[in-house]
């Protein structure tokens, strides 16, 4: 779920008759050039079996509910787990609502009659943290990683269950072992040594570890679009494109830092 913020700003200027009015011409800003990617090596393979290996050491937390007498508040929040997220969900997992560091809810999953999994959270404050920060931690036991959303809503005491506080956190949100994410879009020449079919396959690697799996979505845009996820900015990731009517993997020589934010590339082979 997306959730934006929109901030209004004021402003007023002043000016003195004995000045002269001299007009003021916002700045340029040139727009960045997407990315050339020139140059690729060939090899014969197999459909490969790219995935993000998302398993990590973190140790399983031991958080506890606080004690109900300390607050006079409290706010309700719904947090539903994506797809891929909820494909390594268990019983041990847990999650928990913190503000200023201290844990104000705990809960563990729940499995609904469709097989969504989604966590309700009884968040306890006082009066005077209304729209304080949250901070949303999860647990995965069978990742053995710990997830730390901080784009939560603020806390709101007696809130209504409306949408702004029915949440989808989702697999690459706040992990701790990849906290850097940037999306990559993705354009193919138009003169390519293959001929491109649905079976064709595209992903991010920083060195050998796949850390990006591409999608396409042509109503939306040309190319392909990957989240590449990295743990720390600048790594360079190297994409690698399986053709299956040529039934191989081009490498693309050249990689592309990333940087948190959305980049395009063009891929020369």
């Amino acid at each position: 779920m997306l959730m934006a913020a929109l901030t209004l700003a004021w402003g007023c200027t002043s000016s003195d008759d004995d000045e002269p009015n001299v007009p003021t011409v916002a700045p340029q800003v040139e727009e960045e050039k997407p990315l050339q990617l020139i140059g690729s090596t060939f090899a014969t393979s197999a459909q490969p079996a790219w995935s993000i290996d998302w398993t990590a050491n973190d140790a399983a937390p031991n958080w506890e509910e606080p004690m109900s007498s300390r607050f006079d508040c409290s706010m309700q929040l719904y947090i539903e787990q994506d797809e891929e997220l909820r494909n390594y969900s268990s019983d041990d997992d847990v999650m928990a609502i913190f503000i200023n560091g201290e844990c104000r809810g705990v809960s563990y999953r729940n499995v609904l009659k469709d097989g969504k999994v989604a966590y309700v959270l009884h968040v306890k404050g006082s009066s005077e943290e209304t729209n304080a920060a949250m901070e949303m931690r999860y647990y995965s036991a069978v990742l053995h990683q710990l997830f730390v959303n901080t784009s939560m809503p603020p806390f709101v005491p007696n809130n209504l269950m409306d949408k702004a506080h029915q949440l989808v956190q989702s697999m690459g949100q706040g992990s701790t072992k990849y906290p850097v994410s940037g999306l990559l879009s993705v354009i193919l020449p138009d003169q390519l040594p293959f001929i491109p079919t649905d079976n064709d396959m595209l992903a991010a690697f920083v060195g050998n570890e796949c850390r990006g799996i591409g999608y396409r979505a042509p109503e939306l845009y040309p190319g392909w679009r990957l989240n590449v996820f990295c743990r720390a900015f600048g790594e360079k990731a190297q994409l690698r494109y399986y053709s299956a009517e040529k039934g191989g993997v081009y490498t693309i020589l050249q990689t592309v830092p990333i940087d948190g934010d959305l980049q395009q590339a063009n891929i020369i082979f």
